[in-house]
């Protein structure tokens, strides 16, 4: 009858050890498909058509420059530019901070000439339609 208990004994803690296992695996699991080991893998990261470069320039402290084109009207964070500015302050910038460019009920032509500029400087934004 000794036997039988610590067979009991024995095959309980086996379950035991077992259910434990598969609950670390399974927490594991969890935690990497939530981004709790480092990146998780694949939250955040940057699969779509979306082309992002990081890049920086004089205004240091700046994580993100917004040129906004407007029908025939090009923005540099809310500030009106030219086109000639606007190839001034591309080729001033450094790497680290990112561009985004907006498509605001922009005129074709206008749209382009900022892309051009931006290809012409080896430089890749986020493209954006506002609505």
């Amino acid at each position: 009858m000794a036997k039988n208990q610590q067979k009991e004994k024995s095959s309980n803690r086996n379950i035991i050890r077992w259910i434990i296992i598969i609950l670390i695996i399974l927490l594991a699991v969890y935690l990497f498909g939530r981004g709790g080991f480092g990146n998780g893998g694949s939250r955040g990261s940057n699969t779509g058509d979306t082309n992002t470069t990081q890049i920086t320039g004089e205004q240091a402290g700046m994580d993100t420059i917004d040129i906004r084109v407007n029908e025939d009207s090009i923005y540099w964070n809310n500030e009106s530019i030219t086109n000639e500015e606007l190839e001034n302050r591309l080729a001033d910038l450094e790497e680290g901070t990112s561009i985004t460019l907006i498509d605001d009920n922009a005129i074709l032509s206008t749209y382009e000439t900022v892309q051009d500029a931006l290809e012409q400087h080896s430089i890749q934004a986020t493209e954006t339609i506002q609505e």
